[in-house]
């Protein structure tokens, strides 16, 4: 259970590489200009080396017209508008899929650690 805690540590940082990347397009550099912060301080967000104040959390969904609850992990739904990519799908439901993703894997990794102790115990 230690890793759950530490994967769910770093869910700000988590989130705010996937909004970076998935949905808007842009580069730690591209980003930290449009949010007036050092491109050092956005990445030491999403490697979950520092965690920002409340006041940059919230100026961080405002910019990018993104739910703080969805950043900080308390919602699973993003609620902003996404771009159409090529193959139909918006970059929010790519996002979207992408924390279904996290989630099936982690009941993977659990199911199948599981069915390990069963093992070692025979």
């Amino acid at each position: 259970m230690r890793n759950a805690g530490k994967r769910k540590k770093n869910i700000f940082g988590k989130r705010l590489k996937i909004l970076r990347e998935s949905v808007l397009g842009k580069t730690q550099k591209e980003l930290s200009e449009l949010l007036g912060i050092p491109q050092p301080t956005l990445s030491s967000y999403e490697n979950g080396r520092n965690i920002p104040t409340i006041d940059v959390a919230i100026h961080i969904a405002e910019k990018c017209n993104i739910s703080l609850d969805w950043l900080c992990g308390r919602d699973h739904y993003v609620q902003a508008k996404g771009k159409e990519s090529s193959d139909g799908a918006s970059s929010l439901d790519k996002c979207v899929l992408h924390d279904l993703t996290e989630h099936i894997d982690a009941l993977y990794n659990y199911v199948h650690g599981a069915e390990d102790m069963q093992n070692l115990g025979t």
